[in-house]
C-alpha cells in the first residue's frame, strides 16, 4: 500500500468500536489464564474482548516460531499488542508482535468461528480488532479471531535454498489457526466451524492455506476478497534476489547465503526495514507483472515447508483443502492505487511489449509477438500507453479478474460450494473519504463489513446488511443464500459449479446475476495468449 493512498484506506476501513460499560473477566486457555474485558455494545449485547493473546514465543529472525509454553498466574490480555515490523522512513510495530486477538458473544457456546487474515501486500496490517470491528458479525452469533503475521522482510524473506526458505509470516498464521483449534472452545467457538476470511494479500494467505499441506484440518471454510494464489502479485519469483540485493545495500552482503544471513540477523529492525522494504516498492512498482518482491515464494521441499508446489498444479489436480469457498473482486480494483503504484513502469511498457506478458508465460519464445497481440487487445492503435482508464483495465485484469476467475474455474470442479461474486455498490464511503472514481475500488466490501462508525445512508445499510447476512450465512451454512428470503432479494446464489462462466453473480443495491463483464478479456487470455505461448502448468495466472 503506498503512502498517499492509506489516508483513504485506513478511513475506509477504520471504526470506533462503541462500550458504554466494562469490566473484566478470566478464561483459562490451554496455555494458561488470560483476563479480557466485557462490555456492552449500543445495542446491548455483551461483547467478551481478549487483546493480545500469544500463540507462540517471541520468534527469532528468519526463523519458524514455536508455541506458546504454558504459564502460571494470569496474563493480562485486555489491551492490544505492538503490530508486526512495517513502514518506509516511519517504521513502527515490534518483532514480537504474534498475538492474536478474540472477540465473542459469548462464552459457553459453540459458535461458528471467523478468522480475519488481515492484508497489506504482504508487508504492512494488523490483526487488531479495534481497528476491524468485529461488531457486525458477533451480532450474527459469530466468535471472531484477528491474528498477526511477519511481515516484509522479517515474515517473506528467503534466499531460496534451506538456509532461509521464507514465508515464514504464513507459517505463523498456520501456528495462529493451531492455536484455535486448541483453544477456541474456551471462547465459546465451535473448532468444527472455523472459516479463513482474508482481503487482499490477506485474501490471497487464505488461499494459500489451501495449497498448503501444513494446514490441513485447520479450517472449515474459507472467504476471499480480491485475492488469490494464482494472482502474479501473490507470489514472489525474486525473493533470492531481494535478500542479496538487501544485504549488499546494508554493507552486509555475501555470496554465501547462510553467512548472509547471519549478517542480516545482526542488522537493526530499522534498518534493514528501511532497505529491504524500499527495494521491494520499487521492484513491483517498475515491473508489476514479475510479482511482488516480498511475499510468498515456492520453497525448496523439506520437512517444514509451507508451500513447495506450484498453486496451479495444485488445484487442476485437486490436490488442496477442498473445503467451501466464498470469492469476490470488486469492479475497480486499481482505480484508486494505479497510478500511483505503476506510473513507472509505463516507459518499459512503451519500449517493450514483451513485458505486457504475465510472468507466468516463461518462456522468451515469442514473448514479443504475444506482448504486441496483448497490446492491441487492451490499447487498440494507441500509439503511446499512458495512465488512462485502458492501462488501469489492463492491471485489473492481470491482477486481479483472470487469476479469481481461473482460480474459481479450478477449484469448483472439486469443490461443489464454491461462491464468486462482484461487488458493484457505489454508496457514500467517496463522500466520506473525499476521494472520487469510477467503479468500487479495492477494499470497498470490505469496509461494509468492518466499519461502524461513519454517516451510512439508508440505501448503505441495506447493502451492507445483506452482504453481513450472506457472510455470515456461509460460516454457518457453507452457503451465502440457504434459500431465496425477501431481506436478500428472494435471489438464488447458486454454487459456481451450477452456472455458466458467462454469468457473474452481483452484488449491488439489489442483488443478482449479470453478464460476466471480463469475460471477452478471460477468453483473449485464455485462446490467445496460455493456449498459443504458455508451457502448462503455473505457478499463478
Amino acid at each position: 500500500m503506498t503512502p498517499k493512498c492509506l489516508p483513504f484506506v485506513v478511513n475506509l476501513l477504520a471504526i470506533i468500536f462503541v462500550e458504554v460499560s466494562s469490566e473484566n473477566v478470566q478464561v483459562t486457555t490451554n496455555e494458561g489464564t488470560i483476563l479480557g474485558t466485557t462490555s456492552l455494545s449500543e445495542k446491548n449485547q455483551t461483547i467478551y474482548m481478549f487483546n493480545g493473546i500469544p500463540f507462540v514465543e517471541p520468534p527469532n529472525r528468519f526463523e519458524l516460531a514455536v508455541p506458546k509454553s504454558n504459564w502460571t498466574g494470569i496474563l493480562n490480555c485486555t489491551v492490544e499488542r505492538d503490530q508486526c515490523v512495517q513502514g518506509i522512513g516511519i517504521v513502527t510495530g515490534s518483532e514480537d508482535c504474534l498475538y492474536l486477538n478474540v472477540a465473542s458473544p459469548k462464552l459457553n457456546g459453540t459458535a461458528p468461528v471467523l478468522v480475519w487474515i488481515h492484508g497489506g501486500t504482504f508487508n504492512a496490517g494488523n490483526g487488531s480488532l479495534i481497528s476491524y470491528s468485529p461488531k457486525l458479525f458477533l451480532e450474527e452469533g459469530l466468535v471472531v479471531v484477528g491474528i498477526q503475521y511477519r511481515l516484509g522482510v522479517f515474515g517473506f524473506l528467503s534466499t531460496g535454498d534451506l538456509t532461509c526458505p521464507g514465508n515464514w509470516g504464513l507459517k505463523d498464521q498456520t501456528l495462529a489457526l493451531q492455536w484455535v483449534q486448541r483453544n477456541i472452545a474456551h471462547f465459546g467457538g465451535d473448532p468444527k466451524r472455523v472459516t479463513i476470511w482474508g482481503a487482499s494479500a490477506g485474501s490471497a494467505c487464505v488461499s494459500l492455506h489451501l495449497n498448503s499441506a501444513r494446514s490441513k484440518g485447520l479450517f472449515n471454510g474459507a472467504i476471499m476478497n480480491s485475492g488469490v494464489s494464482l494472482c502474479l502479485w501473490a507470489l514472489s519469483r525474486t525473493g533470492n534476489e531481494l535478500a542479496h540485493n538487501t544485504g549488499a545495500a546494508l554493507g552486509v552482503g555475501s555470496a554465501n547465503s547462510t553467512q548472509l544471513i547471519e549478517n542480516l540477523k545482526k542488522v537493526d529492525y530499522v534498518s534493514l526495514q528501511n532497505v529491504s522494504a524500499t527495494l521491494s516498492v520499487t521492484t513491483f512498482g517498475n515491473f508489476p507483472l514479475i510479482g511482488i518482491a516480498l511475499g510468498p515464494v515456492i520453497e525448496v521441499p523439506h520437512p517444514t515447508a509451507f508451500l513447495a508446489v506450484k498453486s496451479d498444479n495444485s488445484l487442476l489436480s485437486g490436490q488442496f483443502n477442498q473445503v467451501p469457498m466464498l470469492v469476490g473482486h470488486t469492479t475497480n480494483e486499481l482505480g484508486l492505487m494505479a497510478p500511483e503504484l505503476f506510473s513507472g513502469s509505463i516507459p518499459t511498457l512503451q519500449t517493450e511489449p514483451k513485458k505486457l506478458v504475465p510472468a507466468d508465460i516463461i518462456s522468451d519464445k515469442n514473448l514479443t509477438e504475444a506482448g504486441l497481440k496483448i497490446r492491441k487487445e487492451f490499447f487498440g492503435n494507441a500509439t503511446n500507453i499512458t495512465m488512462d482508464s485502458h492501462l488501469v483495465n489492463f492491471f485489473n485484469n492481470n491482477l486481479f479478474f483472470r487469476p479469481i476467475n481461473r482460480f474459481v474455474s479450478d477449484v469448483k470442479k472439486f469443490v461443489h460450494n464454491t461462491y464468486l461474486y462482484q461487488f458493484s455498490y457505489k454508496g457514500d464511503i467517496e463522500k466520506a473519504s473525499g476521494v472520487n472514481f469510477t467503479g468500487v475500488v479495492h477494499g470497498e466490501d470490505v469496509s461494509y463489513l468492518l466499519r461502524d462508525n461513519l454517516p451510512f445512508s439508508k440505501k448503505d445499510l441495506n447493502v451492507r446488511s445483506k452482504l453481513v447476512k450472506m457472510y455470515s450465512n456461509f460460516c454457518k451454512y457453507s452457503k451465502p443464500i440457504p434459500l431465496p428470503t425477501p431481506s436478500l432479494d428472494n435471489a438464488d446464489w447458486l454454487p459456481a459449479s451450477n452456472t455458466s462462466d458467462q454469468l457473474l453473480f452481483n452484488i449491488d443495491y439489489k442483488i443478482g446475476y449479470t453478464v460476466n463483464p471480463h469475460l471477452k478479456e478471460l477468453q483473449f487470455f485464455d485462446n490467445e495468449i496460455y493456449n498459443k505461448y504458455g508451457q502448462g502448468v503455473y505457478d499463478t495466472y
